[in-house]
């Protein structure tokens, strides 16, 4: 029973990243990572991170699982079928429900000394229109898909969500260097609620002096 149960598992984490091709979900697998934990210790194997519970699951060499919470651990690396550290994750205090501040796993984006860029993966439903011509009406259908939410982080700590709504809430998480962001913007022509744009942005913003 054993054995079916630990070849299930491996089977899960192989296919982890191929199934969330066909079917979009808030977890990320690597085959080996390594977890650096709040009382020293660290832990090595094929990871998930599951950003809709909050929760790193690690395949433990005794063929258990090890489900980790953001209290548990500091940082996570995981890496590529070459060995390459490709996704880094923080354990970082933030209010998710802007009461108080707990732990929480970030995926660092882009680390700067002036602002960093944090994203979590999550799942949203929503309800879109499209018209139908047989029927002469528009209809409405809900689909579930991936999104990155945007975090911008700041050399004392605070960590601010960012929806990319508008470039004057922009100017008041960066309120210095305005005007060669509104240069930059324009003439790039970027989207602010758009990950690659931002991504563009904030590498910018930390080339300013």
């Amino acid at each position: 029973m054993r054995a079916y149960y630990w070849l299930g598992w491996v089977c899960f984490f192989v296919l982890g990243s191929h199934l969330a091709v066909a079917q979009e979900t808030a977890i990320v697998s690597t085959i080996y990572g390594k977890a650096w934990l709040a009382d020293g210790d660290s832990l090595e194997g094929q990871m998930n991170l599951d950003f809709s519970q909050d929760l790193l699951e690690v395949a433990m060499p005794n063929r258990m699982l090890k489900v980790l919470s953001p209290r548990q651990v500091q940082v996570a690396i995981f890496t590529d079928e070459h060995g390459n550290a490709s996704q880094t994750f923080y354990v970082l205090p933030y209010a998710m429900r802007k009461q108080y501040q707990v732990p929480v796993f970030f995926q660092m984006a882009l680390q700067g000394q002036k602002a960093s860029l944090l994203t979590r993966n999550k799942l949203i439903t929503e309800t879109v229109p499209t018209f139908d011509s047989f029927v002469g009406r528009t209809m409405y259908y809900t689909r579930t898909r991936l999104i990155k939410e945007m975090y911008l982080r700041l050399p004392d700590g605070n960590i601010t969500y960012w929806e990319g709504k508008s470039e004057n809430d922009l100017y008041k998480i960066l309120p210095d260097h305005q005007q060669d962001l509104e240069v930059f913007i324009k003439n790039n022509r970027l989207k602010l609620a758009d990950f690659e744009d931002m991504m563009r942005l904030i590498v910018y913003y930390n080339r300013l002096k």
